[in-house]
């Protein structure tokens, strides 16, 4: 037989001791920045790693690399096979009034029939690296 049970008394309903509420403070944050910044991490390796393969593939083979931002696109890379690239840069944007973190290095002019109009470099295309 089973002891009855009081009316008073409250029933049980789990034999785990009972928890106090979770508080705002209590829940973890995302680990989204950790992730974000391994990304960073990798992304920036694998850049340092292309820009060294390219860095020797010119000294053995003897071109210039050049890299270009078009006004509106991505990243191009351009390279120049004799030291006569048929170019001229000049520093564009900035001015004498703006800040001078805007100033960049841009093709100022393409030489007719020079190496950089045949391989596609049009003027004020900005220069990202040589």
């Amino acid at each position: 037989m089973r002891p009855s049970r009081s009316p008073t008394m409250p029933r049980s309903t789990s034999s785990r001791p009972s928890r106090p509420p979770r508080t705002a403070t209590d829940v973890q944050p995302p680990r989204t920045a950790a992730l974000v910044s391994c990304s960073c991490v990798v992304k920036e390796s694998v850049e340092a790693t292309c820009a060294t393969m390219d860095a020797a593939v010119a000294a053995v083979t003897g071109v210039m690399i050049v890299e270009f931002v078009p006004d509106k696109g991505a990243v191009r890379k351009v390279s120049f096979k004799t030291n006569n690239v048929g170019f001229e840069i000049a520093m564009s944007g900035g001015g004498c009034c703006g800040p001078a973190a805007q100033a960049r290095v841009a093709v100022k002019k393409v030489d007719k029939k020079g190496q950089a109009e045949a391989l596609g470099v049009l003027q004020s295309w900005k220069v990202v690296s040589i």
